[in-house]
């Protein structure tokens, strides 16, 4: 496992070890060289307890963006266990139009609780 001082000071270089498990200060390294939306954390908003990620996918696309599909298993409050497909994607800061995650996410449920009804 890398440790902090070393990430601080080191070239980048991941190793098995923090892909599989990153420590803290390796994802704050990460988030530092590679500054993110704030909604990249919502899963620890909308997940209790631990979290399984299985089926992870590449999609197809174009260049402007990178997007990844996987299953999610967790304990969602109000809902208890579940397992849920999930997106995500990656798209360039020069983007002419780009889109809120949160309020995609927002409109995403307002649609799929509309389409309950």
């Amino acid at each position: 496992m890398t440790t902090s001082a070393e990430l601080n000071n080191a070239p980048l270089t991941i190793t098995d070890s923090d892909r599989s498990r990153p420590s803290p200060a390796f994802v704050a390294r990460m988030r530092s060289l590679f500054p993110v939306e704030q909604e990249t954390d919502f899963l620890k908003q909308v997940v209790e307890g631990p979290l399984q990620i299985s089926q992870q996918r590449w999609f197809a696309g174009g260049a402007s963006k990178i997007q990844m599909g996987f299953t999610l298993a967790s304990h969602a409050p109000g809902r208890g266990q579940c397992v849920d497909r999930m997106v995500i994607r990656m798209e360039p800061t020069e983007l002419i139009n780009s889109t809120s995650r949160r309020r995609e996410h927002q409109l995403l449920k307002a649609i799929s609780v509309g389409q309950q009804d």
